[in-house]
Order: structure tokens, then C-alpha cells, then sequence
């Protein structure tokens, strides 16, 4: 029997390793959503990977070689990342996501309210999120949400710390938030994101934001609201 040149064999090799190499890379470009559904380049790709059901295992390298015209309009301390991990859910089990910082974390709340940030957003080092993904859910006489992508923390604290003034003038408007439940919607033909967690006396509070303007929307309309307690009781 012929044996094939060795150069075949040389190139054939070379080009199966391309393509494994090419499989196990993590999701580029092509999933970075338009600056007219997700203005921050950063969160344009993250709701991008998640939309797209993708699993991704990236550090801040990686990350600066896929936006490679990153410019963040929000205050997230996108140097401070370190490793971006997302494992889509399954039919059987669900998802992950894993943000990993190089330390704890204190900087201006990522969203503006009228240009003003305020307050601050404290994290831990690490924190996880246990995913679940619904292709539609109905708001209380309002149109359906779709797709919802719920994100509920299992591990680390993430916590909004609202500025002292802000708080004496709105009172329980405004209040401390210690995050339990982040949320990615697509409501009224935009991307909306919220958060859900506990204030003073532990009372549940949904802040929501337009992730098209990189603004919160206030005051939080009634079926984000709805919304946003319905996730939160789910299990």
C-alpha cells in the first residue's frame, strides 16, 4: 500500500488542529449586538453570548482581543476582570455564569440616573450565577418579555450602596441593595436588565435599566417590577 507524502500528512495535521483549535476558542465579534440594542461594547457581547446559548471561557486578554474597539461608556472596572465564564443551560441542568475579578471590587454604580451615578457597587473577588432561560413570560398588562434570561448569585455579594443624600431625599425610593437575582429581558423591543435584591428591614426591592441608553429606569415601570419579584420566587 502507497503511503501519502509526508507533507500531505503534514498539512492534514496542521489543519485539524486549526479546527480544534478553532472549536474550543471563545465566542468573537460576531455576537457583539449593535450599540442600538446594547450601548457598552462589553455588555453588547456578554447579552450576546448568552443570547446565542454559547458556552465561553474568557480572561481579560481574551477579551481585549475580541472587542478590539473596546470603549466602556458605563463605570465597570473592565480592566479590574479577569475571567468571564458562561456555560449555557441544558434541558436538564442549568446554566452558569462566573465573573472573577482581581480583587474586591468598589467603584461608581455602572448606570446613570439624569448623568449623576448614584452610588457605588461593591463585589466580591468571585461571584457565580446559577442561569435559567425563558423563550417568553407575560407582564401584568403589558406585552411579553422575550426572551428572559435570569441570572440568581449562589456565591460571592454584590451590593449597591446608594449615596447618603440621594437616600435622605427619595427615602424608600432609593435604597441600599444587596443583590440576589440579575436579570437580562428583552421588553417593548429593548434590552432591559434587572436587579433583585433586599434593603432595609430586608425588604425586596427591582432596579431596572436601559441597557440601549445605559440608564435606570425610574421610577421601575409596574410590569418590570412584576417581572423582576416573579423570577425571584422561582425555582
Amino acid at each position: 500500500m502507497r503511503r501519502p507524502p509526508i507533507g500531505v500528512i503534514a498539512v492534514t495535521l496542521a489543519a485539524a488542529l486549526a479546527v480544534s483549535a478553532g472549536a474550543q476558542s471563545p465566542p468573537g465579534r460576531e455576537l457583539i449586538l449593535p450599540p442600538s440594542e446594547v450601548r457598552d461594547t462589553f455588555f453588547a457581547w456578554l447579552v450576546g453570548v448568552v443570547d446565542a446559548g454559547r458556552d465561553a471561557s474568557i480572561d481579560n486578554a481574551g477579551l481585549r482581543e475580541v472587542l478590539t474597539e473596546f470603549r466602556s461608556t458605563i463605570a465597570l472596572p473592565f480592566d479590574r476582570i479577569g475571567l468571564v465564564r458562561h456555560l449555557a443551560p441544558q434541558p436538564d441542568l442549568r446554566g452558569k455564569l462566573d465573573i472573577e475579578f482581581d480583587g474586591d471590587i468598589d467603584v461608581p454604580v455602572p448606570f446613570s440616573l439624569l448623568w449623576y451615578h448614584p452610588g457605588s457597587l461593591r463585589s466580591t473577588p468571585v461571584v457565580r450565577f446559577e442561569e435559567r432561560r425563558f423563550s417568553s413570560l407575560p407582564t401584568a398588562g403589558g406585552p411579553a418579555a422575550e426572551p428572559v434570561y435570569s441570572f440568581r448569585l449562589v456565591e460571592g455579594e454584590m451590593v449597591i450602596d446608594i449615596d447618603r443624600w440621594v437616600d435622605v431625599l427619595l427615602g424608600n425610593i432609593a435604597d441600599d441593595l444587596t443583590i440576589r437575582i440579575v436579570a437580562i429581558a428583552r421588553w417593548r423591543g429593548a434590552w432591559r436588565c434587572l436587579l433583585g435584591g433586599t434593603g432595609r428591614e430586608d425588604r425586596r426591592i427591582i432596579a431596572a435599566f436601559d441597557l440601549a441608553r445605559n440608564t435606570i429606569t425610574f421610577p421601575v415601570p409596574h410590569e418590570l417590577t412584576r417581572l423582576g419579584l416573579w423570577l425571584w420566587n422561582a425555582r
